[in-house]
């Protein structure tokens, strides 16, 4: 047993290490297959132990060269990085189903990179230092792990490269990471950094003052680079993102860059709307921000990806006092993500948020003062989810990060109605109290177990109209680690519906129906359906929806394959069959918006039914000129409510004011076109008439839903129509 014990080498030790990580991996979701997460790993830990190889040889050996060096160190290396390999592609090829091929690329561009920027570290470390060699090396490995939090901390962004794990995209929820060209230039410049250093620090002894000014010149070097990093697209700094955000607006609260694609006059608006909720905002958490806010409005996702990193979540960073929005639909978000901002005033931790970052606390408060999901009070959306059998237990929602393992919409308004429950119930310091030091006995004198039954019995006592179709709307998807090879699908949907966007719609139906046999992801399927239309394949593809949509029964995409079948059998011109699922969808009444769009597309089938296919394949505009052609005594208020989504220019908007002028304004569906109609003036700038129409938004009965919404609607154009000129004088514009 002695004799094999000294057999072992510090080498023998960390392939195990290495064998056991990667086994643990392949249990989890997401590493469990060669992608990102598993790379990204790998890179973390080899780095290091590849490091510790390279140094164990220099302390051993007496004759340093780097033939001699590096020949002793290739063999186990080529283990380091050899044996996750084949561990991780053993488990993707016998049990999972994801390709290879994209998980290789980022094996290749992520892991062995840092395996030889770990040898490089350890050999200038060992080159320059005969004592504190590991020390020195695990120091220098914390320090470069730890520098993103410099970007992250005082940059605008979320996203960060790195020479140790190569790169992270900012947020798990955006699922697009690949292997991209800014990516391999980047470890290019890494490998040629560290290699040429590494190269000559060998001798170094030999000249005089050669290690001063080896380490003088590595540091210049590395504090150069890091200089340049905005410039090169590795970092985003506060003047890169004003070249593309080139406009702004100075408000008494706030700073805003918008882009071009925004006008002044909408601009003008959103800094209203920005001024308006800071009000609303102060007025609940009894707080005001100390510092001038500056909100960064990206025209689309894509640019906000490329400039800050989280290209489908919006964003805030309390301690900046900063947020990031999409101009596609920041209306949905403003308040919410102020509302962070807010509580930065009663926050902790570096980042002045809730204590141990529990996201539960983070988000729920938002949500609570947001008060506003979909449409809905944060009350009954959440009442719904759980007498509809989706629910989340508030004592684990509240626990550690558990926030992360439930669909996201679940996880946002059970903790958002949560709070809400709280601060309707103790008021608003306690729970300020609780947001810096998560301990409810303290604060509310109960335990959590025992709040959360007051809180059920609360939601029990809640009227809902129980809809299951609505609840398996919003709450019917899986979170990202149930997902099947989400980081290549995403990238792949990205890829695939780019070729549509250029009409090279053979080429993108395979790319779909790739993607689609490998995970049954919807946005597959959809792909697949519109590449169908285009390429007069919809016999196929109608057999295969309806073979396929019972395998998305009770989940948000239910609805939407309905609405696919129906425009499928116009194509095939069964148009009966068309009708009918139609009213089905109709009947089923998921939200508003799917049951007026059913309502739109049966009556152009019913009334033009030769423009039943032209709608389909229409851009919006086009399918306002084909809405425009039925008959006014053939239109509804459902019909009118969802053409608003239409209207990009003047004649749309006369036409459906003309049309509104025959309503009475009291039946639901009328007061509800009131309501979004209003909405949709606002932006506009047509203040009174949006307020016009909210008033008479409210003549019908509504339930304690709707008529939180709708009030809330009414008391934003009272506070525009009341202050809105006065607040317009004092701003700043520079376009």
């Amino acid at each position: 047993m002695n004799k094999f014990l000294r057999k072992i080498s510090i080498r023998h030790i960390l392939i195990g290490l290495i064998a056991i990580l990667n086994i643990f991996l392949i249990q989890l979701p997401l590493t469990n297959i060669v992608g990102y997460e598993f790379s990204v790993v790998n890179a973390f830990f080899l780095f290091l132990l590849s490091g510790f190889i390279v140094i164990d040889q220099f302390n051993n050996d007496k004759t340093v060269s780097i033939n001699n060096i590096y020949r002793k160190v290739r063999k186990p290396i080529l283990v380091f990085i050899v044996l996750p390999f084949l561990i991780g592609i053993t488990n993707t090829i016998f049990f999972e189903i994801c390709p290879i091929w994209d998980g290789l690329g980022f094996y290749f561009v992520l892991t062995i990179p840092s395996v030889i920027l770990g040898i490089f570290l350890a050999t200038i470390i060992s080159n320059l230092f005969q004592r504190w060699r590991y020390i020195l090396f695990i120091s220098i490995f914390l320090l470069v792990s730890l520098s993103p939090v410099y970007e992250i901390f005082f940059n605008p962004q979320v996203y960060f490269y790195n020479p140790i794990i190569g790169y992270f995209p900012g947020n798990m929820y955006d699922e697009d990471v690949s292997a991209s060209i800014a990516l391999i230039f980047y470890r290019f410049i890494n490998l040629t950094f560290f290699g040429v250093f590494a190269f000559y620090s060998f001798g170094l002894e030999k000249i005089r003052f050669g290690k001063i000014f080896f380490i003088a010149f590595f540091t210049l070097f590395a504090a150069v680079f890091s200089l340049l990093k905005p410039e090169l697209g590795f970092s985003t700094d506060f003047s890169s993102i004003s070249k593309n955000l080139t406009n702004k607006i100075e408000t008494e609260h706030f700073l805003i860059l918008y882009p071009d694609e925004i006008t002044p006059e909408h601009a003008k608006i959103i800094a209203l709307e920005h001024e308006y909720y800071f009000e609303k905002i102060a007025e609940e958490l009894l707080v005001k921000p100390s510092q001038r806010i500056t909100s960064f409005i990206f025209k689309d996702g894509a640019q906000k990806r490329e400039l800050f990193g989280a290209g489908n979540a919006d964003v805030a960073k309390p301690w900046l006092y900063q947020i990031y929005v999409n101009f596609t639909n920041y209306s949905a978000t403003l308040k919410h993500e102020l509302v962070h901002i807010f509580a930065a005033e009663f926050g902790t931790t570096p980042f002045l948020v809730a204590e141990n970052i529990n996201p539960a606390m983070i988000e729920g408060i938002a949500m609570a003062i947001e008060n506003d999901y979909a449409g809905n009070h944060v009350h009954y959306i959440t009442a719904l989810a759980y007498k509809s059998g989706y629910n989340f237990p508030i004592s684990s929602l509240f626990s550690g990060f558990n926030f992360m393992t439930q669909t996201s919409s679940l996880s946002y308004t059970f903790a958002g109605s949560f709070v809400r429950y709280l601060i309707d119930n103790y008021g608003i310091e306690p729970v300020k109290h609780l947001y810096s030091d998560i301990n409810f006995n303290k604060h509310f004198d109960r335990t959590l177990d025992s709040l959360q039954a007051d809180y059920y019995h609360f939601l029990d006592s809640l009227r809902v109209t129980e809809n299951k179709n609505t609840a398996n709307l919003y709450f019917g998807r899986q979170p990202l680690i149930r997902k099947i090879c989400p980081r290549w699908s995403a990238n792949k949907l990205k890829s695939a519906w780019d070729l549509y966007r250029r009409k090279e719609f053979y080429e993108a139906n395979q790319l779909f129906r790739e993607i689609y046999e490998r995970t049954k992801v919807y946005n597959a399927l959809s792909g697949m359906v519109f590449t169908a239309i285009r390429l007069d394949q919809t016999e196929e593809i109608e057999t295969l929806l309806l073979e396929t949509i019972p395998d998305y029964d009770s989940t948000s995409y239910e609805f939407n394959l309905e609405i696919l079948l129906s425009d499928i059998f116009v194509f095939n011109e069964k148009y009966e069959k068309a009708d009918s699922v139609l009213s089905e969808l109709i009947m089923q009444n998921p939200s508003r918006n799917y049951t007026n769009y059913g309502i739109i597309k049966q009556k152009v089938l019913q009334i033009l039914p030769d423009s039943s296919q032209p709608f389909i394949k229409s851009a919006s505009d086009k399918k306002l000129n084909i809405l425009q052609k039925i008959p006014a005594d053939f239109t509804n208020p459902e019909f009118l409510t969802y053409s608003i989504n239409f209207v990009d220019d003047t004649s749309g908007y006369n036409w459906i004011m003309s049309l509104s002028e025959k309503f009475s304004y009291y039946s639901e569906a009328e007061c509800y076109f009131a309501y979004r109609f209003s909405e949709f003036l606002l932006n506009q700038s047509e203040i009174d008439q949006a307020k016009s129409f909210a008033v008479k938004s409210l003549n019908y009965d509504w339930n304690w839903n709707d008529q939180h919404i709708l009030t809330q609607n009414l008391q934003k154009l009272n506070w525009f129509d009341n202050f809105a000129d006065q607040i317009k004088i004092n701003f700043i514009n520079e376009r």
